[in-house]
């Protein structure tokens, strides 16, 4: 019997963290006009109460963690690999700070196993599984898949509107679908 494990560091955390979890999520190669929003709203979401979740992803999910951070809240984040190391290696101080400041990390892979696109796929279902809603900053059609998975598991997909570019067409596509 095979049998799915979730890989945790600051496990006695996760109850708290995930009863008013929102995920903010969007582009790894984010533009600055979705940054800066993702700064705006993910503090006072931090500041309400509810756990920014996102992945360590370089762009919209990392600032979302420092931004909620800077706010003096905890953040959960949901990793497309093993524990064990950060991807990218830049956010490796992230990846620790974030369980010693009463936040959790957690994965579907036991340490040593990289990210592949069947791993993004399995997280991105993880993230979906563990929040109350997703806001989406700015992201492109690769993201939309995950959104799908989140509106079929009736979490409340908010999209932020599009910044002008291609980098937004996950936005797009949603906000035209509604």
């Amino acid at each position: 019997m095979n049998r799915a494990r979730l890989w945790v560091r600051g496990h006695e955390q996760l109850p708290r963290l995930t009863a008013r979890a929102v995920a903010v999520t969007g582009n790894r190669n984010a533009t600055a006009q979705a940054l800066r929003p993702t700064q705006a709203f993910a503090a006072p979401v931090a500041e309400a109460g509810h756990t920014v979740t996102a992945t360590l992803a370089y762009g919209v999910d990392a600032t979302a963690h420092r931004a909620a951070a800077r706010a003096g809240r905890a953040t959960l984040a949901v990793l497309p690999h093993g524990l064990d190391r950060a991807h990218s290696h830049d956010h490796a101080q992230l990846l620790t700070s974030i369980p010693a400041s009463g936040g959790a990390v957690i994965s579907l892979f036991r340490p040593g196993t990289p990210a592949s696109g069947a791993t993004l796929r399995a997280s991105a279902l993880l993230l979906a599984a563990l929040v109350r809603a997703v806001v989406l900053a700015e992201a492109l059609d690769h993201v939309e898949a995950a959104m799908h998975t989140a509106a079929d598991l009736h979490r409340p997909v908010l999209a932020l509107p599009p910044t002008s570019g291609l980098r937004a067409d996950g936005n797009v596509r949603l906000l035209a679908e509604q």
